[in-house]
């Protein structure tokens, strides 16, 4: 039996980003964008006196910090230079890696501490809401042909297939929702699995976002399920249930194979159960399979969830 702890992602593993180079361009506007979400760094030269650390010091700082201490620097520019402009010299002169490594740390920042600010208090100081940071970044990826977007609170490869699709945006966008957090942290670490080459834990990890989702919905509507309940048991309470809608009634039998086959199938053979004593390698593409599968059934039923009265 698979111990499914193992494949748990290490919180200070770095995603893998492989590109050739970045732009002088793009950095530059990426530098724009970060001042605009977190503000300008206010000097403090003697005679000056603040009432507190003025905002943006704090976030500059804050994140100053952070990227040093993962890329494992003790600064990341010269020590004479504040953490703002200590920030925009890594991101001018690091290696692409790197400079999107920072990038993708630095908007994790923006989704998570300047998006709890209320509105009043950004606008009066002046900083972009994050929604419209992250937007402008992703426009400046497409621009300069990038193959990258952030998403979901981070960096994820778009080149792939399910990356590109039609269904996974929308799954992330609906799994951004309180009640789905647990949900939308494995999915997103599926992902990171799947940028990284490990298949094997991006099927592990979308079969368990999958559950996770209905287990969300059967709690939010108070609907009792078992402790160990397995995906089956899972799609039968909802489907008992009426999540779907009365009029696919014609259709519940085919709705019902897809739900209970799709995804936990592919998991159950080649990710989580009995492989015998020799690992059978998970190929790309049933990884990539596994991963659109998850987000189509993530997609019908959260929608399916939020239509039901």
């Amino acid at each position: 039996m698979t111990d499914d702890s193992e494949n748990q992602t290490n919180p200070s593993t770095r995603p893998s980003f492989h590109f050739l180079d970045l732009p002088k361009e793009f950095r530059v506007q990426v530098c724009y964008i970060l001042r605009d979400a977190l503000g300008e760094w206010e000097p403090m030269y003697p005679g000056r006196v603040f009432r507190s650390e003025p905002l943006p010091n704090q976030f500059w700082s804050h994140l100053c910090g952070k990227v040093a201490e993962e890329m494992g620097l003790e600064t990341l520019g010269s020590p004479s230079q504040n953490p703002q402009k200590q920030c925009y010299a890594y991101l001018m002169e690091g290696q692409a890696s790197d400079a999107l490594r920072m990038i993708d740390l630095s908007f994790q920042f923006i989704d998570e501490v300047p998006r709890k600010m209320p509105d009043f208090e950004r606008g009066q100081a002046g900083l972009v809401h994050p929604d419209a940071a992250i937007e402008k970044l992703n426009q400046r990826l497409r621009q300069h042909n990038i193959p990258y977007k952030f998403i979901g609170g981070r960096m994820v490869s778009a080149e792939s297939d399910y990356m590109t699709g039609e269904v996974t945006t929308p799954a992330i966008s609906l799994l951004q929702d309180m009640g789905f957090r647990g949900a939308n942290d494995e999915f997103m670490r599926a992902q990171d699995d799947y940028q990284s080459g490990d298949y094997r834990g991006a099927i592990v990890k979308a079969n368990a976002a999958f559950e996770s989702v209905m287990k969300a919905i059967c709690d939010f509507r108070q609907w009792p399920y078992p402790s160990n309940a397995t995906a089956n048991d899972l799609i039968a309470i909802i489907l008992e249930r009426d999540l779907i809608p009365k009029y696919l009634e014609s259709e519940l039998h085919a709705l019902r194979s897809v739900l209970a086959s799709g995804l936990p199938t592919v998991r159950n053979k080649s990710g989580g159960h009995g492989q015998g004593r020799e690992l059978v390698p998970v190929p790309r593409h049933i990884a990539a399979f596994a991963l659109n599968t998850a987000a189509s059934n993530i997609v019908l039923l959260v929608d399916a969830h939020r239509a039901l009265n």
